[in-house]
Parts: C-alpha cells; sequence; structure tokens
C-alpha cells in the first residue's frame, strides 16, 4: 500500500490524525520528528539552537528519502518539511500527500508560546503556491 505522508504548519494536528489513519488502516504510524529527535539523542529546539536550520533541515531531507523508499506507513512530518520541494517530489512519488491546515488561533492555542522565533520563521517561508497545489492534487484524488 502507498503511503500516507501528512504535512501542514506546526500544531495543525498530523500526529493525532496520523496515528488515528494508522490504526485504523492498520498501518505503521512513523512521526519524523521523533526520528530526527530519537537519532540525534537532543530536541528539535536544541538541534535549532547548536547547529542551525540547515543541519536540521540535512537530517530531515535524508529521512525523506529513507521514508520515501518504503511503503504502508502514515507519516506525520515536520512543519517545515515542504520547504525543500525535494522532499515532496519523493513523498508525492510514493504515496499520497494530505496538507493539514488550521486557523492561527487553534495553531497558537495547541502550540502555545513556545518557540516563537521557529514559528514566525515558518510562517513567513511557507510557499503558498506549494499549499495550493498539496490541496488541488487531494481534491483531485479524493
Amino acid at each position: 500500500m502507498k503511503n500516507i505522508v501528512l504535512v501542514g504548519f506546526m500544531g495543525t494536528g498530523k500526529t493525532s490524525v496520523g496515528l488515528s489513519l494508522a490504526e485504523r488502516l492498520d498501518l505503521t504510524f512513523l512521526d519524523m520528528d521523533d526520528i530526527i529527535v530519537e537519532r540525534e539523542g537532543r530536541s528539535i529546539p536544541e538541534i535549532f539552537d547548536k547547529d542551525g536550520e540547515e543541519y536540521f533541515r540535512a537530517l530531515e531531507r535524508a529521512i525523506v528519502r529513507e521514508l520515501a523508499g518504503k511503503d504502508g506507513l502514515v507519516v506525520a512530518t515536520g512543519g517545515g518539511v515542504v520547504l525543500n520541494r525535494d522532499n515532496v517530489d519523493d513523498f508525492e512519488r510514493t504515496g499520497l500527500l494530505v496538507c493539514l491546515s488550521a486557523s492561527p488561533e487553534v495553531i497558537l492555542a495547541r502550540v502555545g508560546l513556545i518557540r516563537t522565533d521557529l514559528c514566525s520563521t515558518a510562517m513567513t517561508r511557507w510557499p503558498r503556491s506549494l499549499i495550493f497545489s498539496i490541496n488541488v492534487r487531494l481534491f483531485m484524488i479524493l
């Protein structure tokens, strides 16, 4: 079975929805942020603080390549995974991308005020055309 890959800004419910989907469809659930934390032995804010975004995005890119080569997964991506078009292309080749969204108020309530520097950076860098493109493809598939 193809993968189901959940993308969306932080706090849109990728992990919650992913766990539910995986259980209902009897698939394996993987959270990319959890994989990175486990492999690095430190939190994502610590990775950003010590090594910077470029290092983090390289880790993320390697995991995308790895997971895109597997089948039968529900993958919750990190909020910024779509900043690299190659990530989107790789995941689209082997699965269905689903873009989750939520209002800013809901996201703020879910995420709180922690790491607002990461939130504000990510909010300004999500390409609107990419979000539209993912949603149009999803609509066409459904």
